[in-house]
C-alpha cells in the first residue's frame, strides 16, 4: 500500500490516479485471495478476516477517490 502514502503526498490532480491505481491493484489482491482460498492455500477463517480487511481498505480508499474527484 505504498502508493497510499504516496499519494497523501501528491497535489489533487496526480492524486486521483494514484488513488485509481491503487483501487485496480486492491481488486487484484481480492481475486488473489478467493483464488488463495479455493486452492487450499489459505483456510476459510483466514480468507474470511483477510477479505474483512480489504474490504474496510477498499471502503476507505473508495471514500478519499470520492473526496478527491470532488474537490
Amino acid at each position: 500500500m505504498e502508493n497510499l502514502l504516496w499519494a497523501s503526498q501528491l497535489s489533487k490532480t496526480e492524486k486521483l490516479p494514484v488513488l485509481e491505481k491503487t483501487s485496480v491493484k486492491l481488486n487484484f489482491l481480492r481475486v488473489f485471495l478467493r483464488l488463495c482460498k479455493e486452492v487450499k492455500v489459505i483456510d476459510v477463517n483466514k480468507y474470511i478476516k483477510w477479505q474483512e480487511t480489504v474490504d474496510e481498505i477498499g471502503r476507505q480508499l473508495g471514500g478519499w477517490i470520492r473526496s478527491t474527484k470532488e474537490r
